[in-house]
């Protein structure tokens, strides 16, 4: 990740990557020494032990044929979560288009003060042309 960041040239993307190397993959690799020391010294903890190490007590739902009522509610969890999670999305792109509206609307009503000031500049051009031709006269 950090080479494909350095190749790049960017400096935010190199510290980020570096970042999510010192706070995702470290600890990762820890876990697997940490396991494999365990091994190696007959240390071996159990399947159930690890998973619930793993997943601080989250018990994931099985998606075979054998489901229970747990996971039947943990499913439906999931889903829930699911459906949570697209109607923030969905809000979010409304609120992003609703954004983008205002500030087109903004824009043209800039772009139309912008005419403006150019016709009155226009307008008092002609006022100074006129000006000066009859200072010129006299």
């Amino acid at each position: 990740m950090e080479q494909l960041a350095s190749e790049a040239g960017d400096a935010f993307k190199i510290n980020e990557s570096k970042r999510r190397v010192q706070q995702e993959i470290m600890p990762l690799m820890q876990e697997v020494d940490r396991t494999i020391k365990e091994r190696e010294n007959g240390d071996l903890v159990s399947n159930q032990q690890q998973r619930a190490e793993l997943f601080s007590g989250y018990r994931a739902p099985s998606l075979g044929p054998n489901e229970n009522q747990n996971d039947a509610d943990d499913m439906e969890m999931l889903i829930q979560n699911s459906e949570d999670l697209f109607r923030e999305s969905q809000a979010l792109c409304a609120a992003s288009e609703q954004t983008g509206l205002e500030t087109l609307n903004l824009m043209g009503r800039q772009r139309e003060q912008l005419h403006n000031a150019s016709d009155h500049l226009s307008g008092a051009r002609v006022y100074i042309t006129g000006a000066k031709d009859i200072l010129e006269t006299m």
